[in-house]
């Protein structure tokens, strides 16, 4: 028996019989079922369009050009000198804080 609500299968069961592991159950709701069908025709689709598209070498001058980019934007970051910039300075002022709330809650 189809455990869904008002006897339709879920989406996961019908993913699984669009790639070929759903149950007869299924296979035979899905004939009968138009809107069903439908959605297993376009996880199908999807699955043939995916399928079908290959490897695509990057031209070698668009990949130069990300390099140099990519560089650049590590040296502009690392000559910023603003605390804030830092991932770690921001925790161990957080960690700071609610240490001196903590301490100010307890004792005070």
């Amino acid at each position: 028996m189809i455990d869904t609500m008002k006897d339709h299968p879920t989406e996961e069961m019908l993913l699984e019989y669009a790639l070929g592991e759903g149950s007869a159950e299924i296979k035979e709701h899905v004939r009968n079922c138009s809107d069903c069908m439908e959605y297993v025709r376009e996880i199908a689709r999807v699955k043939n369009v995916i399928s079908s598209i290959g490897e695509e070498d990057v031209p070698p001058r668009v990949r130069e050009r990300i390099f140099r980019k990519s560089k650049g934007g590590l040296r502009q970051t690392a000559q910023l000198k603003h605390p804030l910039r830092f991932p770690f300075v921001i925790g161990m002022l957080t960690m700071f804080v609610v240490l001196l709330l903590y301490y100010l809650y307890i004792y005070l």
